[in-house]
């Protein structure tokens, strides 16, 4: 199934599983379903399956969008949100959630490894002198090729002699992933720590290398509070 705008596949668990219902209009009449009350969820592992397989790549909304006004991403979200408040979420979903919501990573992991990790790189805890906080998530400090690109994008600020320090422990997660995936709560619990947190360090100019951690911080975290 391809947009008729850009001839190009408009979604790609729908190319991947290749079923109506994985692509964008068969999302959209799931969704109706729910809103009417002809789709009970908890009965149907499919349907969860289904609505959790977006990606989140915005190829919808980017296709479609200036044809029908709608932002279809937005309906899947919604939907997701929906379900999580029923509990109807896939076990790995609520396995990701709870390590979020336990230490602040979706791995599980103990912040001392993160702690230990960033000391070994030499890199100046942030205290409020430096001009930029250099904001590691709960993600980042652990996923290996994550971690070759703080290496090499630290590297890069201390020969260029930037101003900046970096966040040991008690980091949450951005939380993009979080709400992407319907937990509601759970993200604006995370992003009023993250903007505690910052606030309290003095925090004015915040660097991220993760594309995620980005959008948390300059599209969603706005709608909570100035940043």
């Amino acid at each position: 199934m391809q947009s008729w705008e850009t001839g190009l596949p408009i979604c790609p668990s729908g190319e991947v599983y290749r079923f109506e219902s994985y692509y964008l209009r068969g999302k959209v009449e799931i969704v109706r379903g729910l809103i009417d009350g002809i789709l009970r969820p908890e009965t149907s592992t499919k349907l969860t399956h289904i609505l959790y397989s977006c990606t989140d790549c915005r190829a919808c909304v980017e296709q479609c969008y200036m044809l029908s006004g709608v932002d279809f991403l937005e309906c899947v979200r919604l939907a997701r949100a929906s379900l999580t408040e029923k509990g109807v979420v896939p076990s790995k979903a609520s396995e990701f959630l709870e390590n979020v919501y336990r230490t602040g990573n979706p791995f599980g992991y103990d912040q001392e490894e993160r702690a230990k990790f960033l000391e070994g790189l030499g890199l100046e805890e942030f205290d409020g002198s430096q001009e930029y906080l250099y904001y590691i998530d709960g993600v980042e400090a652990y996923d290996q090729l994550a971690r070759n690109t703080i290496m090499a994008f630290t590297s890069i600020l201390k020969k260029a002699k930037v101003s900046f320090g970096v966040i040991y422990k008690g980091v949450e997660c951005a939380g993009n992933e979080i709400l992407s995936l319907g937990e509601r709560s759970l993200f604006d619990y995370l992003a009023q720590k993250n903007l505690e947190t910052f606030s309290t360090l003095n925090a004015k100019k915040i660097l991220t290398t993760s594309p995620h951690t980005y959008h948390a911080l300059t599209s969603l975290y706005p709608k909570l509070r100035d940043v």
